[in-house]
């Protein structure tokens, strides 16, 4: 996984694609976590982590609240549109998306979300 991840990095910055920062999700410094989050930033690559939000996603006044999103760290940006990937599915992308949302709206600042898929979804 980060070595997949250290490729798509390598590979937006060879497009001319700022990478702003890498977010490692359920992160509970778990050894590996942390040896990756160590290797991003010697290469100065700006790191954040999300912990497990104890009741994602069922649980959506937990989820939806300071002790959720709000718990995670904001994420500042400097363009009108972000890009948000990751080297797999279930890596965080969508609720990184959504806990930028909700700091964005704690500043009173407009924002969306549009999701990309590659692939078909057949049931929807």
């Amino acid at each position: 996984y980060d070595v997949d991840a250290m490729k798509l990095i390598d590979d937006l910055k060879s497009w001319e694609l700022e990478v702003r920062a890498v977010i490692i999700t359920r992160y509970e410094g778990q050894p590996a976590a942390a040896i990756f989050k160590n290797k991003l930033e010697r290469r100065g690559v700006t790191v954040y982590t999300h912990r497990f939000t104890k009741g994602y996603p069922t649980d959506v006044d937990t989820v939806v609240s300071d002790q959720g999103y709000g718990a995670n760290p904001y994420v500042e940006t400097k363009k009108p549109l972000v890009v948000v990937t990751g080297p797999g599915p279930c890596s965080g992308k969508l609720a990184t998306c959504l806990s930028q949302m909700y700091h964005d709206h704690r500043r009173g600042l407009k924002s969306g979300y549009a999701k990309f898929e590659t692939f078909p979804i057949w049931d929807l």
